[in-house]
């Protein structure tokens, strides 16, 4: 069995429950109406959610305005990463910046480095530049 699918489950669960308590406030009659339509009234409680449906659920909660913690602090790192590029790698920081970001991350374009190791190697090697 594979052991990454029950974390992956656990993960997207424990996520619904802090977007519960974050975005809806005590609103359980709204949140097992999301749960019902979403299953097609199979259920209304998120614990019998397949992982399919969880991610279906934790979008929902992100379609109506949510964040989770871990988007917040990519975005967030994806922002000092910029700044801090364009004042220590000079005029051409842009470019410099790009080069940085191909070799260390596969890819030129800040917004399509999303994990937060990444970003934060990103930040050190460009902080570590004299």
């Amino acid at each position: 069995m594979n052991s990454a699918k029950p974390d992956r489950r656990k993960a997207l669960l424990a996520k619904v429950h802090i977007a519960k308590k974050e975005l809806l406030a005590g609103d359980d009659d709204l949140y097992r109406m999301w749960i019902m339509d979403i299953c097609k009234s199979r259920t209304d409680t998120a614990a019998k959610l397949t992982e399919k449906e969880l991610e279906a659920l934790v979008r929902k909660f992100k379609d109506y305005g949510w964040k989770d913690a871990k988007s917040a602090q990519v975005k967030a790192l994806q922002g000092l990463i910029l700044a801090t590029a364009k004042e220590r790698l000079g005029k051409d920081w842009v470019s410099r910046l790009k080069g940085i970001m191909k070799k260390t991350a596969g890819t030129e374009r800040i917004e399509w480095v999303r994990t937060v190791a990444q970003l934060r190697r990103l930040l050190g090697i460009i902080r570590n530049i004299k």
